[in-house]
């Protein structure tokens, strides 16, 4: 494969949601025949590290992740009541990233009731290549 390879990915399907294995029949010149499977290496980016998730008064979250790679973080909630926030960052690089709740969601909670969120984080390397989540849940109060 590569940049000027002979080998190219024509499928619209995401490399990384699955392990990629190749097929590989080979005879040689004294005539002996071996077939293998082999699994390809693809650019796919490790998931960030998610280190904290943790609800603050007046319904904000705050997550606290680390990037394997320079690339950017996306921070979000799982239903919507989360406010999405991005930021790039530097290899290795720990972050904290706070979520707002949306008005609807405040209303709710003003109203007394209690929600549970599954907050998540993505990662996108700066390469572009693929993405990877991890998520924690998180119970969001007034």
């Amino acid at each position: 494969g590569g940049r000027h390879g002979i080998l190219a990915v024509t499928s619209k399907r995401d490399l990384c949601a699955v392990v990629q294995k190749a097929q590989v029949s080979a005879t040689g010149q004294n005539g002996k025949a071996r077939n293998t499977t082999n699994t390809l290496a693809t650019p796919c980016p490790k998931a960030p590290k998610l280190s904290r998730a943790r609800a603050l008064a007046g319904g904000r979250v705050t997550l606290t992740a680390k990037a394997p790679a320079a690339g950017r973080i996306t921070a979000s909630g799982a239903s919507g009541r989360l406010q999405t926030v991005k930021r790039k960052v530097r290899k290795g690089q720990t972050v904290r990233l706070t979520l707002k709740i949306t008005r609807a969601t405040a209303r709710r909670l003003a109203q007394g009731k209690k929600l549970t969120e599954r907050a998540s984080v993505r990662f996108t390397a700066h390469s572009g290549a693929g993405r990877a989540a991890r998520s924690g849940v998180v119970r969001l109060r007034g």
